[in-house]
């Protein structure tokens, strides 16, 4: 799977509040998936990476269809990443509805990773 440079400032363009930290956390690991991090790394943080990197493709996987659509246009993943607006544009939607759609999706992808993370403690 390719993943692009994301040079978009924000993909929650109108903004998800500072109490979002799930948020920052799932665009980290889509930064990460991206080779946007410091490559200065010891190999346990490399290896915690790219588990982090499983879980969130496996997670993008699990999406519907239009939600994977929207998360692999904003972030990048197999194609050059495009700005929220721009999606809304090409999908013909408005900039709100896509907003919305977007926050959804993550909303949705915390929840596969907490509860992945949930099953794999209680396996372990």
């Amino acid at each position: 799977m390719r993943v692009h440079r994301m040079d978009i400032p924000s993909h929650f363009s109108d903004g998800a509040s500072a109490d979002d930290s799930w948020v920052e956390e799932l665009e980290s690991a889509l930064r990460e998936m991206s080779c946007l991090e410091a490559d200065e790394e010891t190999p346990e943080a490399k290896l915690l990476a790219a588990e982090r990197r499983v879980l969130v493709f496996d997670a993008v996987r699990r999406l519907a269809p239009e939600q994977r659509e929207l998360v692999s246009r904003v972030f990048g993943l197999n194609r050059p990443a495009q700005s929220v607006r721009s999606v809304a544009e090409a999908w013909g939607a408005p900039k709100s509805r896509v907003d919305r759609m977007l926050a959804r999706a993550l909303m949705e992808l915390r929840e596969l990773a907490v509860n992945w993370e949930r099953t794999s403690r209680h396996g372990s």
